[in-house]
């Protein structure tokens, strides 16, 4: 996912001096790589071998939950930017994660975030969700993940007041190798 998440960062476009906050980092790859575009990156994740890879790589890093953002290491208002790749669907508190952004952001500051679009693992999903029900499970409660359309998540920014200049659909089809079943 780094790879495919250059092209997400270059409409980010880092600038050298600007503070960037890079929401749920992973290991820190897109973080490293912004790093030498003279950004002062801060990674944040809520996985502390993450985190720990991270700070391996020489990257600032806090293990963080993108739900609950805040403290003195996170001070409102204090990021340029804030960048995210292929973490946000997996964090169905969607609202949350925004206001939180938007808290973080100073005014005029840029949110670039990358999700997978509605319909993404949609046979994944029905596969999963089957195998539940027959052993009796609630799928819904179960489900992890967040695939908004692209017009869902706009109103969901715009509900918590950035001005929205552009949401981009990468088409990056998802191959299922056999059929799936429970």
């Amino acid at each position: 996912m780094p790879e495919l998440g250059r092209a997400v960062m270059g409409l980010l476009d880092p600038r050298p001096g600007e503070r960037v906050l890079d929401l749920s980092c992973g290991d820190g790859t897109l973080a490293a790589h912004m790093a030498v575009s003279g950004c002062n990156v801060l990674g944040v994740d809520r996985d502390a071998g993450f985190v720990k890879v991270a700070r391996q790589r020489g990257l600032s890093a806090l293990q963080a939950d993108a739900r609950h953002l805040a403290g003195p290491d996170l001070p409102a208002g204090s990021f340029d930017a804030v960048f995210s790749n292929a973490a946000l669907h997996w964090i169905p508190e969607a609202a949350a994660v925004v206001a939180n952004v938007r808290s973080l952001l100073r005014d005029g500051g840029r949110f670039v975030g990358e999700l997978g679009d509605a319909g993404n693992v949609a046979t994944v999903r029905q596969a999963l969700r089957q195998a539940l029900h027959h052993h009796g499970i609630n799928a819904v409660s179960r489900d992890p993940w967040f695939f908004p359309t692209a017009d869902a998540y706009r109103h969901l920014l715009e509900d918590h007041g950035p001005q929205v200049t552009e949401i981009r659909l990468f088409p990056l089809p998802i191959l299922v190798p056999g059929p799936l079943s429970w």
